[in-house]
């Protein structure tokens, strides 16, 4: 197993999200598992389902974790962290150690299950390396947590929003016509993109001129020998092609 894949598990997982010597001869049988056992404790603790903060919880975590390793690594592009010098340690117990630290800090009333999790995954293998793999983990978590201190994402009530009556716009729907949820993510700092708008088209049609245009009359060719019939014909013969229900007739005329 690579530390290759295991960076491909968690950017798989991220996002969200989110190498090349044997895991196993590193840390006494690393795998991705330690990427796997973090994702499910988090579904498990994460409170009242995560509600509006469920995205930031997986986000920030699998965030560290792919910084981590990769720290170690460096074989790709990282999220926020970014180590000056090449570093050496554990990837397994970086991701651990940075997993950890993190889901703490967003969940204390669960401190009790992370350690234990992470007790259960730091041990099996050289003591030194995981040492250095564990004080990357939480210099990653640690620069993770100051960067989204202040992201947006954390807000009681949702801030108030309204649409003015207009085709198009958004309106409270029955029977309870609830007010809008998520409000606050316009304006809370993107997890992994440059900014809010960044998969926002830049050229938007009016409902106006989507409605005129699909409402103009269409003039459908009549049946015969023009190049609609024969678009239609070859798509027929495609279509039996491809189906594996083909003559030996209808090869020789295509052939021909």
């Amino acid at each position: 197993m690579t530390r290759n894949a295991l960076l491909t598990t968690v950017a798989a997982l991220a996002l969200l999200g989110l190498p090349a010597r044997d895991l196993a001869a590193q840390t006494g049988g690393g795998s991705p598992t330690v990427i796997y056992e973090w994702n499910k404790l988090l579904q498990d603790t994460i409170p009242g389902g995560g509600g509006a903060g469920a995205p930031r919880f997986y986000a920030l975590t699998h965030i560290a974790m792919f910084d981590a390793i990769n720290a170690v690594a460096r074989e790709f592009t990282p999220y926020r962290v970014q180590f000056t010098q090449p570093v050496n340690g554990s990837a397994p117990a970086a991701a651990a150690q940075a997993a950890h630290d993190v889901i703490v800090a967003l969940n204390p009333a669960a401190t009790a299950a992370y350690d234990a999790l992470l007790q259960q995954q730091l041990g099996s293998g050289a003591p030194g390396f995981e040492r250095h793999g564990a004080a990357i983990g939480a210099r990653v978590a640690a620069q993770i947590l100051a960067w989204r201190q202040n992201d947006g994402w954390i807000v009681s009530p949702f801030p108030p929003y309204s649409e003015p009556p207009l085709p198009g716009r958004w309106q409270p729907t029955p029977p309870t016509f609830a007010a809008a949820t998520f409000t606050h993510a316009q304006r809370a700092a993107p997890l992994a993109m440059i900014s809010s708008t960044q998969p926002t088209s830049t050229r938007f049609s009016s409902l106006e001129s989507r409605t005129a245009r699909h409402a103009r009359p269409t003039r459908r060719p009549l049946r015969g020998s023009g190049p609609a019939s024969r678009r239609q014909a070859t798509g027929r013969q495609l279509t039996t092609l491809r189906s594996g229900k083909t003559s030996r007739a209808m090869c020789h005329r295509n052939a021909g």
